[in-house]
Formats: C-alpha cells, sequence, structure tokens
C-alpha cells in the first residue's frame, strides 16, 4: 500500500468534477456506521470460491472482499481483480496466504471510557473520471472528535491511529457469479494520524445546547486526507465507493464508515 497523503493540488480536480456532476452526493453522512467489519479473503487461483456462498453475517455488519494474488500469477482465474494491496493487508493482519479463502472478523465499538467515545469518521467521494489513459475517483476521509465539557479531548494522547481508505466496486448478489453482495477491494490507501495531540478546528463544529439558546457552537478535532485513487482494470466505474476504517496502535478496529451515493 501506498502512503496516503494530503494532496492540495488535487482540490481543484475533485471541485471540477462536484460541480459537473452536483446532482450527485456521495459520502457516508446519514449512514449507520457497521457494528462489524468482516474482511475475506479469495485466492484468485481458486475460481470456484467466488461462486461459493461465505457464511451469512451479523446484522449490522459489512464485509470486505480482498482477492489475493495466486501462484498461477496473470494466468490466474480470478487475477483481474488481484491485487497486491491484499498481500500486505494479509501482512498486516499476520495472516498467510491462503490456498482458498481466509476471513478476519473486526468487532467495533468504542466503550464510555475511550478517548474517541463520541468521534465519528466520515468518508466522501466524487464520480469516477474515466479517459483514455484510465480512470480516478477523488475521495476523502475525516475523523471528526467532540470537544466540549463532556468530552475534553484538547492536548490529549489517544496515540497513533491507522487509517486506510479502500475503493471498493460493490457487486450485487446474483451478478457476475456471486451469491451474495460482494464490496470487492480494487485500491487502498493508509496514513498515520498523529494523536498525541488533539488541535480543535472550526471545521467541522459540534452543535451544543448553548448554540441552540444564541450561543456560538464548541469546536470540533478533526483528522483528514485525500487521495485520487486510481480505478483499475477491469472495475466498474458506476459500482465504485469508498470505505474507511481507523484502527489503534494494538490493530484493533475503532471506526468505520461507507459512502452511498445519492441523487
Amino acid at each position: 500500500m501506498k502512503p496516503l497523503r494530503l494532496l492540495v493540488v488535487l482540490v481543484g480536480l475533485v471541485s471540477t468534477a462536484s460541480t459537473l456532476f452536483a446532482q450527485s452526493t456521495c459520502s457516508s453522512d446519514g449512514q449507520r456506521p457497521p457494528t462489524q467489519v468482516q474482511e475475506r479473503f479469495i485466492n484468485a487461483d481458486c475460481a470456484a470460491c467466488w461462486s461459493q456462498q461465505p457464511p451469512a453475517l451479523p446484522a449490522g455488519s459489512l464485509a470486505l472482499d480482498w482477492i489475493t494474488p495466486g501462484a498461477l500469477g496473470e494466468a490466474a482465474p480470478l487475477s483481474i481483480a488481484a491485487t497486491s494491496d491484499a498481500l500486505a493487508r494479509l501482512g498486516a493482519l499476520g495472516r498467510s496466504l491462503p490456498p482458498a479463502t481466509d476471513s478476519v472478523a473486526h468487532a467495533l465499538s468504542l466503550p464510555a471510557q475511550h478517548a474517541l467515545h463520541g468521534a465519528r469518521l466520515r468518508v466522501a467521494h466524487g464520480l469516477p473520471f474515466s479517459s483514455h489513459s484510465g480512470g480516478y475517483v477523488g475521495a476523502s476521509m475525516a475523523l471528526l472528535l467532540p470537544v466540549n465539557s463532556r468530552n475534553p479531548l484538547a492536548g490529549r494522547d489517544i496515540g497513533a491511529l491507522k487509517a486506510t481508505l479502500a475503493l471498493v466496486e460493490t457487486i450485487p448478489a446474483g451478478v457476475d457469479g456471486t451469491p451474495v453482495e460482494r464490496n470487492l477491494v480494487r485500491n487502498s490507501v493508509e496514513t498515520v494520524w498523529d494523536g498525541r495531540v488533539v488541535h480543535p478546528i472550526l471545521a467541522q463544529p459540534r452543535r451544543s445546547g448553548s448554540e441552540a439558546q444564541g450561543g456560538r457552537r464548541e469546536p470540533g478535532a478533526q483528522f483528514y486526507a485525500s487521495q485520487v485513487m486510481s480505478i483499475p482494470e477491469g472495475a466498474r466505474p458506476e459500482r465504485l465507493r469508498v470505505v474507511g476504517w481507523v484502527e489503534d496502535a494494538s490493530a484493533s478496529w475503532l471506526l468505520a464508515a461507507q459512502t452511498r451515493c445519492k441523487p
């Protein structure tokens, strides 16, 4: 995976796309965050694995499907969707390449005493752009932290946070040979947010009771990153969206979010 960095020069590109396609909004706003994320890995050599019925997921779960390069290389049946990012992800989990399939479940919950309790992860993306030289999608993720008298995070050490943004192709059940809906990971990038000091800013204020009475808004605190993500060969642009998640220093998942497009 390539390091995720803030690309200021790309803001104009994303803004242009937003202007051209102002009729659509693609973000996690209004979406209920998943309570569990299931990462499913398929070896590209195993053609039958794609059409097998995986175990049912609990309510509130989100599945991410990774296809790993196999021993057959480009001759593997599923090689068109295989990505080196899947191998990197397996490595981060401390797992080896499966001969067929593997899966890992991550529960998402923040107890009231956790430093990030009340935080919200927001992800968004523009509409895909395609040309003769390829295609891309502009995407972003932001961690919004409440800072108020009930949750004083300003200056508090919350440790290093690893944030990952995945470009996924959502394939409906019964389409392209899959019996279940799949969120096929097509590209992914990650960054590390330094949480040793949280600086309050006004970019995403949190409403407070005093505001309703004419008082000023209380500030929020925000980590932010944006990225232009390339669309790999074979992906269907109209099916693309993004999923983001945040892990702590021990690789425990803390928050996740997914986009949905609204007309």
